[in-house]
């Protein structure tokens, strides 16, 4: 069986358009829908390609997910990648995609939205507050931001990727959960940890008083700013 993918078609087809793929690398086809959303809402004039594999696992709770999700993915992609402009991998974390499809696409630009959400923050002047899925992910977040020496705190709302996109209220009252305890005077700019998470920003900003980072919509400004200003090279790609 191929890998399922869906153009989504916003604008003109043609030289000028930029075409995004937004990798999805769990196999939830539905979230695939709603992670290209967010993206085109971000890139209206963009050209936008959901890809998410047909096997491998439904939601991305450990490293070991995450190498086995990139396997298929590699497995169904083909050309698919070669074809886009820049490309987005939708899954919180150092996902093994990211630096495969960078040596590929050398001068094109590759996007995690882990590694987003922080360029956001950064951009923002105030460390983040990662509110990740399940508890496996908060030594593995930590340790991300501890090898690059940066300043962050990592929490979990204690569930799975797939139950907390099948349940959007759920999940904004478990995030609103974790934000009890933090330190009002403290500046952190919340990261919504998880690809399942996108589009809940609106229902999460009235409940804290500094950004709050949906790392979709952070990957897709950072394309953006690549668009305009086009420094994104093999040296100044993000990483």
């Amino acid at each position: 069986m191929g890998a399922w993918r869906q153009a989504l078609i916003v604008g003109k087809k043609g030289a000028s358009c930029v075409r995004v793929l937004v990798i999805n690398p769990n196999t939830q086809v539905e979230l695939s829908y709603a992670l290209a959303e967010t993206v085109r809402n971000k890139l209206p004039e963009a050209e936008i390609v959901a890809f998410c594999p047909t096997r491998g696992p439904l939601s991305i709770e450990s490293e070991r997910d995450a190498w086995e999700s990139a396997w298929y993915c590699m497995e169904e992609l083909g050309e698919l990648p070669a074809e886009m402009d820049a490309v987005i991998v939708a899954c919180y974390s150092d996902h093994p995609l990211i630096p495969v499809l960078r040596d590929r696409l050398v001068h094109k630009p590759v996007i995690g939205i882990l590694q987003a959400s922080l360029w956001a923050s950064a951009n923002a002047g105030i460390p983040p507050l990662i509110v990740t899925s399940g508890d496996s992910w908060i030594p593995v977040l930590s340790n991300y931001l501890s090898q690059r020496q940066q300043e962050g705190i990592v929490r979990a709302v204690h569930a799975s990727a797939a139950d907390l996109f099948a349940n959007s209220s759920a999940t904004i009252d478990a995030i609103r959960t974790e934000l009890v305890d933090a330190d009002p005077s403290t500046p952190y700019a919340l990261c919504l940890g998880c690809a399942a998470m996108t589009g809940l920003t609106s229902h999460i900003t009235p409940h804290w008083s500094y950004p709050v980072i949906d790392g979709v919509e952070a990957a897709a400004d950072w394309i953006k700013n690549w668009c305009e200003e086009r420094v994104c090279d093999g040296d100044k790609r993000l990483r």
